[in-house]
């Protein structure tokens, strides 16, 4: 995996945010304070349920959930967007503990926007999620 960047603990990522600093976040292109599309790896640190392993689909879906978060097309201190829901669609399992997410955003007219990305793990694809988003300024 790439190693993690000084940018990272400085970014949303690395401040007190929970979900972020329960996932081990490296940027492979994009980055945690740049606007645009982004390919990250990423693997939770902590278990979802304490004292309950995680399978590598559970750990997929945790990760998936942040494709608008790490390719946001808008500035965080300026809009706001919110994953209104998630899709993941798989054509196989998953596995590992590692997934990849190589994402994009769009923001689209009428405060609404949607994540694209396409999911790995160690061996190749196994899929993709979309979330829609709804947008506004702050």
């Amino acid at each position: 995996m790439p190693p993690r960047s000084e940018e990272h603990a400085r970014s949303w990522l690395g401040s007190g945010f929970g979900y972020g600093k329960a996932l081990d976040w490296r940027f492979v292109t994009g980055g945690p304070m740049e606007l645009g599309p982004a390919t990250v790896w990423g693997r939770l640190t902590i278990p979802l349920v304490e004292g309950e392993e995680m399978t590598p689909l559970e750990r997929l879906a945790v990760f998936a959930d942040s494709g608008n978060g790490v390719s946001f097309a808008l500035d965080f201190a300026t809009h706001v967007f919110v994953n209104v829901d998630l899709t993941i669609s798989l054509f196989r399992a998953p596995e590992g503990e590692w997934t990849c997410m190589d994402a994009e955003t769009v923001i689209g007219p009428s405060g609404r926007g949607l994540t694209r990305s396409t999911l790995y793990d160690e061996t190749g694809q196994v899929g993709t999620a979309t979330q829609t988003l709804f947008v506004a300024p702050r």
